[in-house]
């Protein structure tokens, strides 16, 4: 032990990163040792609790690890079990299999508490609590005690820096954004004026000091820190301010009424592991930053659940943000029960986030409309509508003229002519698929059990949002193979709405919506195996005429449940992912019970004597 941590400090074991790498227990410093020793507990701290020695040997010497590598890990290892164990937690870190893992809970390591308070000023603000969502993210920076793994050199501390310093910037843009809602823009000034020399060269957070001093009254100030921010720009980088700060700065010289509105940011965070859509990526920022001379600026993106519509959605947005210099609004079209929201409240949504007050919201959906259009007549704004049902839905909240864009998301493509670009996702080839599985459980991993990667990519059907769960249920189980059933089980996050059992249930919303007809269809028709659907064989499964069971496969292929396979000159024929005929099946069983899958089976093997068809098994019968 040797010296007291600040009074206040709550008791127990703590864990610090945000500045040099520290313990304490019970309020005292704990002696970590070496550099070497206080690395490995930051990579013990940063990957999640559980890491392999192949991590660690990597982490601790990146270019030429020498031949004592794996046993130098564990000499650090024990070291620090032993500096834990004498402060009375001895079982901290723990030996499994291939690697250690280390038993903490996120409010005891600080950066664990700075995202902790972050998620919980989201939830704050969604609830309309925009003091308690200031308070959260003030919380939360005050864990930050300086430059983050300060003490600590090379590739694996400069990298998790620049990351960790990037979580605190967003959260310093939205608190700023909070008080400015608030009407606090002395807050913002006070705020940010004591950080914006760590950050030279963020034109966010200049921007957002200028409009703070602004509304603050201080226009001079405002005026001047833009000619230090230039002059600044022009001596270290030899380039001028961009094109946000820049209209900042024309605002303010003009006293413009928008300055007194802070765009809304409501953009989620980007996924860090986007994988196998750069093509769609680069089409859809073009198509948004460039579009047809006097056409609107709106594309589709629809596919299977779990092909990754949001992430590639919201990915996109991040990316062209500073083209919509007017505010970034992203939309959940359903409510937490699922239900679509009516365009008369996804309205007020809009309005009141482009900064109109709730008091002065028009009384009828068409002057909600029009009100809406002429918000975005002079500005420029990315709307994302996530997740929309219908194209009554939609129509109401698209622009009139050009200048904003928007991206839409549903399921199956809306006949809405207003939306000029549809792109239709695919599940990910396999190569990119286990790509996606190397960036979350890193490249070692996968190559020592490639095949299993390949069989795990495959059983979920190259789902990027199914596979993103499962790599993270792997990475906080490194003993495991990668085709370790518990990944092909791990929960999957369900929008908001908490967690499911397993990556089949993410299937549970879209089926949940379908109709009555087509949910049976869908279950009944997974009971053929073989995958090869036609007309003639799913009305004699169905019980039903060729030209109903044409229209029931067409609409299951719209809403990207069955894939029609391209078969030129013949009657259309329709295959089931693997991982949606394993949902469809047990929902059969379970809902049709095994009397209806019997009778199915039968009418089946009747319609074949009839055809005189090669047999077809069914997978239940």
């Amino acid at each position: 032990m040797i010296s007291e941590r600040p009074a206040g400090s709550a008791p127990g074991l703590r864990f610090s990163v945000l500045g040099p790498v520290r313990a304490w227990s019970d309020g005292m410093e704990i002696d970590l040792g070496t550099p070497q020793s206080r690395l490995t507990l930051a990579v013990l701290l940063l990957r999640g609790g559980s890491v392999l020695v192949d991590e660690l040997v990597q982490a601790l010497w990146p270019s030429d690890p020498p031949r004592s590598a794996v046993p130098g890990v564990r000499t650090f290892v024990s070291r620090l079990r032993r500096s834990l164990a004498e402060a009375g937690h001895a079982e901290v870190i723990q030996a499994v299999p291939g690697g250690y893992r280390m038993a903490v809970v996120e409010e005891i390591v600080d950066t664990g508490v700075l995202r902790a308070e972050i998620e919980r000023a989201a939830l704050e603000q969604e609830a309309g609590d925009l003091g308690a969502a200031a308070g959260a993210l003030r919380r939360g920076l005050a864990q930050w005690q300086g430059t983050p793994l300060g003490d600590l050199d090379g590739h694996f501390a400069e990298g998790h820096r620049a990351l960790l310093h990037r979580l605190r910037l967003s959260a310093l843009e939205q608190l700023a954004l909070i008080e400015f809602r608030r009407g606090r823009p002395a807050a913002v000034v006070s705020t940010l004026t004591t950080v914006i020399d760590e950050y030279p060269f963020d034109e966010r957070l200049r921007e957002l000091l200028m409009l703070g001093l602004w509304r603050a009254g201080q226009q001079a100030d405002a005026l001047d820190l833009y000619t230090r921010t230039r002059r600044l720009l022009n001596d270290e980088l030899g380039i001028g301010p961009g094109a946000a700060l820049q209209r900042v700065h024309q605002q303010i010289l003009a006293s413009a009424p928008v300055l007194s509105a802070a765009p809304a940011r409501q953009l989620p965070a980007d996924l860090p592991d986007l994988t196998g859509r750069r093509q769609e990526a680069e089409e859809m920022a073009e198509r948004l930053i460039n579009p047809e001379p006097q056409q609107i600026s709106t594309i589709g993106l629809t596919g299977l659940t779990g092909t990754g519509k949001t992430a590639l959605a919201v990915h996109v947005g991040h990316a062209v943000s500073e083209h919509f210099p007017d505010g970034q609004i992203f939309v959940p079209m359903r409510d937490e029960r699922d239900r679509p929201l009516d365009p008369f409240d996804l309205l007020s949504f809009l309005l009141i986030s482009a900064g109109s007050a709730s008091a002065d919201l028009p009384a009828t959906l068409p002057q909600r409309a029009a009100a809406w259009r002429s918000v975005l007549a002079n500005r420029r704004m990315l709307v994302i509508l996530d997740d929309a049902q219908s194209r009554d839905q939609v129509s109401w909240l698209l622009p009139g003229g050009v200048g904003s864009a928007v991206i839409v998301t549903s399921q199956r493509r809306l006949d809405d002519p207003a939306i000029g670009l549809w792109l239709m996702l695919e599940p990910l080839p396999t190569g990119a698929a286990v790509e996606l599985v190397r960036r979350i459980v890193s490249d070692e991993r996968v190559e020592r059990d490639l095949r299993g990667a390949e069989r795990l990519v495959t059983s979920l059907s190259g789902l990027p949002s199914l596979i993103r769960c499962a790599g993270l249920a792997l990475q906080a189980r490194p003993h495991l193979p990668l085709d370790a059933e518990v990944a092909i089980r791990w929960p999957v996050p369900t929008g908001g709405q908490g967690v499911l059992s397993g990556p089949a249930t993410a299937f549970r919303r879209s089926y949940g919506r379908l109709p009555p007809r087509l949910a049976r269809a869908l279950r009944l028709l997974s009971l053929v195996d073989g995958g090869c659907l036609t007309a003639a064989l799913a009305g004699a499964v169905m019980d039903v005429a060729e030209q109903e069971a044409q229209d029931l496969l067409e609409e299951l292929a719209d809403r990207h449940f069955l894939i029609l396979q391209p078969l030129s000159g013949q009657p259309p024929v329709y295959e089931y992912p693997i991982i949606v005929r394993q949902f469809a099946n047990a929902q059969a069983l379970a809902v049709d019970g095994g009397t209806a899958c019997a009778e199915a089976a039968r009418r089946l093997r009747r319609w074949q004597a009839k055809r005189r068809n090669r047999p077809i098994r069914l997978l239940s019968a």
